[in-house]
């Protein structure tokens, strides 16, 4: 009898725990006890991935009212993102994990730090290099982006196989538009000898006086809604970021094409430039991906400034 009640009360509680996890949500404490070391390791990975990845898209995507946005530094500091919160589905298959996190990262909030982690932070720093003008009537102001405060709710979507690392396949998603919060300081405004675009001071409660950037038109917005058009796609719901852990972990190379592409080159217009020695230039165009070696070219078109090529290279 006693075993019968051992047994009945065994199955009571692992049906009451399914029902918390698939309704509740839990604190993950042991998990940021993790990230707070694994981040001092990770962050300037992630950093100097960010960089190299986001320039290139500002310069690309550079607004009307600007000549040139360019980033130039960027670091996220010492202090780790937080998962706040945690939900667990338990009635998925067998073989899939499927969990919503509810992410923050404060990096200001300082409530929660040792004596020690506060003696040896570091603060987040982000550099935007901006050109303002257009032609000879140009001026180029340094901006700094500072007091970030992010959170968001995100879903992990794990797929399991017998074969180490045993994760097959990680999809993450946002399920809502995250909140993204910032505030804009030029670095060294006065230098330009004029105020620029409004730039307004006030004096802090230190004492330390200080610029905005709040009334810069356009500037602003155009970070968060490009930010928010790129993650938009990539990882908003129903969009997922998927990371196919066997193939990172077996040694092929991540860019290996599974696919292909054709490019058509139709036309050219409006060439500029001129032979060696002078004359009409002899045009040709070649291909390349984030200026790596060339792929393809097309023929040289002689003695034109403008040409139909209607190629494929």
């Amino acid at each position: 009898m006693a075993r019968v009640r051992r047994r009945s009360r065994d199955d009571i509680q692992r049906e009451l725990v399914k029902i918390r996890l698939a309704s509740e949500h839990e604190s993950a404490e042991w998990i940021n006890n993790f990230l707070d070391r694994f981040w001092l390791i990770y962050e300037p990975v992630l950093s100097a991935t960010i960089v190299s990845t986001a320039d290139q898209i500002l310069s690309t995507n550079t607004p009307a009212f600007l000549d040139s946005l360019r980033l130039s530094t960027f670091t996220l500091g010492t202090k780790a993102p937080r998962i706040d919160k945690v939900r667990t589905f338990p009635k998925t298959a067998d073989d899939v994990i499927m969990m919503d996190w509810g992410i923050s990262f404060t990096p200001n909030d300082v409530e929660d730090l040792t004596p020690r982690q506060l003696a040896n932070k570091v603060n987040p720093k982000i550099v935007l290099s901006v050109r303002l003008g257009k032609g000879f009537a140009t001026a180029s102001m340094p901006i700094l982006v500072e007091d970030i405060t992010f959170s968001g709710l995100m879903r992990i979507r794990m797929k399991l196989m017998t074969n180490f690392p045993h994760v097959q396949i990680v999809d993450v998603c946002f399920l809502e538009k995250p909140v993204i919060d910032y505030v804009l300081k030029p670095i060294g405004g006065e230098t330009f000898g004029f105020d620029i675009a409004n730039v307004s001071r006030f004096v802090s409660p230190t004492g330390d006086e200080l610029n905005t950037l709040t009334q810069v038109p356009g500037l602003s917005s155009f970070i968060r809604d490009m930010t928010h058009g790129i993650l938009g796609p990539m990882m908003y719901d129903p969009n997922v970021f998927t990371l196919n852990l066997e193939q990172m972990l077996s040694g092929k190379p991540l860019d290996t094409a599974v696919g292909v592409v054709q490019v058509t080159v139709r036309a050219a217009r409006g060439i500029k430039g001129t032979k060696i020695g002078g004359g009409t230039p002899d045009p040709y165009i070649t291909l390349s991906i984030n200026d790596r070696a060339e792929m393809a070219r097309t023929k040289y078109q002689n003695n034109t400034y403008a040409r139909s090529f209607r190629t494929t290279p």
